[in-house]
């Protein structure tokens, strides 16, 4: 017996082979120092009814794990911080809460979304910045075309200022000259419509001589020939004509012009200013 026990000090405690279902597992002190648990290639670590720790080819996975401790949640997070580039997140769905500080650019991969993100600076979609902030002013910028649901979001917007004020000049622009026969009735397209006789002095007689726009709209007529000049009649000389004149008819010669106004109560035209050259 004295033998044996001597023999078995003598080893150290160095190897100790346990034999199991799953293969064999080797436990070996140094001497004495700090055990070191070795499993053979392909095996698990099961503690309790989790399985933490899995190998296939020298490959190992760290999976299961329901909990990260405080510790080992700074470990990680200070080793994500070490990183020289975060090349890819893979997933449909990235989701981060709090605070969240990105101290380099974000380039994305798809159509991404940002819901309640705060982003210093600027935006950028491809090769333009169509948004960019200084000191909490924002800016809209370098839009090259606007769609149309946009372009009825801001009309609407604008329709509904109680007053505009502008510092500049307000610039309408005219139409081409626009030949008229005695049946020809005038489309206002511009805010300046530039007519004259189809090779002749003509009188309007179209009813409406001017076709019905929208309630408020107002346009200047102008003419653009002395000698092929243009005459409207009034509604109450000739019926149905449209136009609500301050005379019984307005002749319009070269640079001679009338600003019109249309009602849609009353479906008229009303007649605001005329100038005669």
């Amino acid at each position: 017996m004295k033998s044996i026990k001597s023999f078995l000090l003598g080893l150290s405690l160095s190897v100790l082979l346990i034999a199991g279902v799953a293969g064999a597992v080797g436990v070996n002190s140094g001497g004495f120092g700090t055990p070191i648990l070795a499993f053979p290639v392909g095996s698990e670590l099961m503690i309790g009814a989790s399985t933490p720790l899995t190998d296939s080819g020298g490959v190992l996975t760290l999976q299961n794990v329901d909990i990260i401790d405080a510790t080992t949640e700074a470990t990680i997070e200070s080793a994500i911080d070490t990183l020289a580039n975060l090349t890819s997140i893979q997933g449909q769905t990235v989701s981060i809460t709090g605070t969240t500080t990105i101290n380099q650019d974000v380039s994305t991969i798809g159509t991404p979304t940002f819901s309640g993100a705060t982003i210093s600076n600027e935006i950028i979609i491809g090769s333009s910045s169509p948004l960019s902030d200084s000191a909490g002013v924002l800016t809209l910028q370098n839009v090259d075309i606007i769609d149309a649901t946009t372009e009825i979001t801001i009309e609407s917007a604008i329709d509904t200022l109680g007053d505009i004020t502008f510092s500049g000049v307000i610039q309408k622009t005219p139409s081409s000259d626009i030949p008229l026969s005695s049946g020809t009735g005038i489309i206002i397209t511009n805010g300046i419509m530039r007519v004259t006789g189809e090779n002749q002095a003509v009188l309007l007689g179209a009813t409406p001589t001017i076709a019905d726009a929208a309630d408020g709209v107002c346009a200047i007529i102008m003419g653009t020939s002395d000698t092929n000049y243009v005459r409207l009649q009034d509604a109450d000389t000739v019926g149905s004509t449209g136009l609500a004149l301050t005379a019984t008819g307005q002749e319009l010669g070269k640079g001679d012009s009338i600003n019109l106004c249309y009602d849609l109560a009353d479906d008229l035209w009303y007649e605001i200013s005329y100038s005669d050259i």
